[in-house]
């Protein structure tokens, strides 16, 4: 669960969603083309995505659940399926395409509280009327997010800033100097001053390996990978963090402040527990 509730990991379920989100989108063109052969692909492929979730929610597994119901929420479910029902200017896909997608989430998907927050987004009008504040294009774009193979295999040309932004934990600071491979020119600066660390550390204690269970150790390493950012790039990396975690409902990376009160699960849950004295799959979050 730790390794499925922080970074990278977590990127996991925001890709799911993004994917998602990108499978309605080539459903809605290819209805409105002229052509429409590739409609019944299209068409299954979404089918399968929706499938894949509720497999995933068949674990019962409640972190897990409370994470992909975050994400799906976030990305795909209000900004874009709720959003193109109550758009005042044209929407991104059709109203007819969005209702269909929110009958086959309905259909595929058996978890009751995934459900039922559906109908209360759908039929609650103070919630759906709140869908507005989830209509920023600050969900447009997930940084390190690839749906097509072509761009998939382009992503090792990713950035420093994104390399890191997208990994960030102590786990995975430590690999970057034990597995000492690297393509980054400002990680192989920072193995070089540990590869020099384990030489003196070797020569006074005859042991070759550095003391990675000391916080000092873990901090210094930290200082350095997030020394090398402008603090441009730092701000961009900070708002990455802050804004998955939100979407998460899970605090990662670089974000301290309590930010998942901003989650959607946390918001429907106050809306709702205020006007029906219900709670959902969130009460042991919060």
């Amino acid at each position: 669960m730790d390794y499925f509730s922080s970074l990278p990991s977590i990127n996991y379920f925001a890709f799911l969603s993004c994917r998602l989100r990108d499978q309605i989108i080539k459903l809605n063109d290819e209805i409105f083309c002229d052509d429409q052969q590739n409609l019944k692909n299209i068409h299954d492929d979404l089918i399968d995505d929706i499938l894949f979730f509720q497999d995933i929610f068949s674990l019962k597994l409640e972190r897990i659940t409370y994470i992909l119901t975050n994400c799906l929420l976030f990305y795909v479910i209000l900004p874009f399926l709720c959003g193109s029902l109550i758009s005042m200017t044209k929407p991104r896909i059709s109203i007819s395409v969005s209702l269909y997608v929110f009958s086959c989430l309905i259909y595929y998907i058996k978890d009751e509280n995934f459900i039922n927050i559906i109908f209360l987004i759908l039929f609650e009008e103070n919630i759906i009327m709140s869908v507005k504040n989830y209509q920023v294009e600050k969900t447009r774009y997930l940084k390190g997010y690839y749906f097509d193979w072509s761009q998939q295999k382009k992503s090792n040309l990713k950035s420093f800033t994104n390399y890191i932004g997208m990994n960030f934990s102590e786990p995975f600071l430590k690999s970057l100097v034990l597995n000492n491979n690297s393509q980054y020119h400002e990680i192989q600066a920072i193995v070089k001053k540990y590869d020099k660390l384990t030489e003196e550390n070797f020569e006074i204690n005859n042991n070759s390996d550095i003391n990675f269970d000391d916080n000092a150790v873990i901090q210094e390493l930290m200082q350095d990978v997030l020394g090398k950012f402008s603090n441009s790039e730092f701000d961009v990396m900070a708002i990455h963090h802050q804004t998955l975690s939100k979407a998460t409902g899970i605090n990662i990376g670089l974000t301290t402040n309590n930010i998942k009160k901003g989650s959607p699960l946390y918001v429907i849950n106050r809306m709702i527990k205020a006007k029906l004295n219900v709670l959902f799959i969130i009460n042991s979050y919060y």
